[in-house]
């Protein structure tokens, strides 16, 4: 699986203008926001033909928590965990702690949570196993 790069984040953006140009539904949520590996995710699952995750989902009506990307009907989330080589909030004590929390939270309500960092989105590891997820779990 060859690594993705910002060029082909940005080669992405340019086939959605392009199909848009067209007429065609090929709609990219809210600019690509977020960190420059959600965006790279995001842009994986276009290209793949996945159905279009909702982004920042909040999946507890009680707790503020959101997931990056969400299939709900399909209970399936990804989280995209930055910052681990920087002391980032997802690797310091009181983050850590808080994020296991959210996920024990999910894992209770039926959820599976795909951790990923940057480098498994960058080596496609991640696209490949949601991809497996979501044609095996797809109605025919």
């Amino acid at each position: 699986m060859a690594r993705w790069t910002s060029a082909d984040v940005q080669a992405v953006k340019r086939k959605a203008e392009r199909q848009k140009d067209k007429g065609k539904t090929y709609q990219l949520q809210r600019p690509l926001a977020g960190s420059i590996h959600e965006q790279t995710f995001y842009c994986q699952v276009i290209d793949w033909g996945l159905p279009h995750p909702q982004r920042e989902y909040r999946f507890d009506p009680t707790r503020r928590w959101r997931f990056d990307f969400a299939w709900p009907d399909k209970k399936l989330a990804v989280e995209i965990e930055g910052g681990q080589w920087v002391n980032g909030r997802h690797s310091r004590g009181k983050g850590f702690e808080a994020d296991c929390r959210k996920y024990l939270a999910a894992l209770t309500q039926g959820w599976t949570v795909v951790r990923a960092t940057p480098a498994m989105i960058n080596d496609g590891s991640v696209i490949q196993f949601v991809s497996n997820t979501l044609t095996k779990t797809l109605p025919v």
